[in-house]
């Protein structure tokens, strides 16, 4: 009886490792082939800004992403247009 509660204990821990293999070598795969991708860290380096300023972007819909796996991916080509529609605010602001 004890070796088959072993047994059963060292299966379950085998597939909880292999999920969690699993899901770091998925999190790392980003949404598409197509496009370059960014995570929160690269976009915030990208923008210019902290990681804290793109999660809260995101999060007021500011700023698109898509959730894959678990975790936020930022396309640079929408990161640009964002950077760009920044710029041309700051520069057409009227001056007092």
């Amino acid at each position: 009886m004890l070796a088959v509660g072993v047994a059963r204990r060292e299966a379950a821990e085998r597939r909880q490792r292999e999920r969690e293999a699993r899901r770091r070598r998925n999190a790392e795969r980003p949404p598409d082939t197509e496009h370059v991708w960014f995570r929160t860290k690269e976009a915030a380096a990208f923008m210019g800004v902290t990681e804290p300023a793109i999660s809260q972007r995101a999060r007021e819909g500011r700023l698109p992403f898509v959730e894959h796996d678990g975790r936020r991916w930022y396309r640079r080509d929408h990161l640009e247009l964002v950077r760009h529609a920044d710029l041309v605010k700051r520069l057409r602001r009227p001056r007092r």
